[in-house]
């Protein structure tokens, strides 16, 4: 134990200023309970040592745990990372189009999002037109979406049964 650990632990035990502390531990060759024991002999109090209890650790749910660190988290990073994600979907995933089970198409979500900024109004169009035609489209790469799938299959499906009620009537 260093000496100002020391001279601290004296003075919380027993009601000394901290140059009594020192000068008292001094005398007894830095053993602290040679000093206690010095000061008890004097008629001062000394208190307990103070035992430390083990605390049982807080049980928090999963949820609870996450909204407080995200609140303890700087809010640029998690906007940061949150952008850093969403570019890394764009890259490494693409829009798949294939009509009757063959691969006509394949484009990197990065370069299908920027079409659809500069010319969505001919894209969604040309790509709702192709539903008719019996195009499918799904999304493919490192990441799964599988409800993203399955929804535009049943898009797809439901093109075909609405192209099948135009035909029958």
């Amino acid at each position: 134990m260093e000496p100002i650990e020391m001279i601290e632990k004296v003075c919380e035990r027993v009601n000394v200023t901290f140059e009594e502390a020192r000068e008292a531990l001094e005398k007894n060759n830095w053993n602290v309970e040679e000093t206690l024991k010095y000061f008890e002999e004097q008629g001062k109090e000394v208190k307990p040592e103070k035992e430390e209890k083990a605390e049982k650790p807080e049980i928090i749910e999963i949820k609870e745990y996450k909204e407080t660190v995200i609140e303890e988290e700087d809010k640029g990073t998690t906007i940061r990372d949150l952008i850093h994600k969403a570019i890394d979907y764009l890259r490494f995933n693409s829009i798949r189009v294939e009509k009757d089970g063959t691969e006509i198409v394949r484009i990197r979500l990065f370069l299908f999002v920027i079409l659809m900024c500069v010319a969505g109004h001919v894209v969604l169009p040309v790509m709702i037109v192709g539903l008719f035609l019996n195009f499918r489209y799904s999304i493919v790469g490192k990441n799964s979406f599988k409800t993203v799938n399955k929804m535009m299959d049943s898009v797809s499906r439901a093109a075909q049964a609405a192209k099948d009620e135009f035909t029958k009537a």
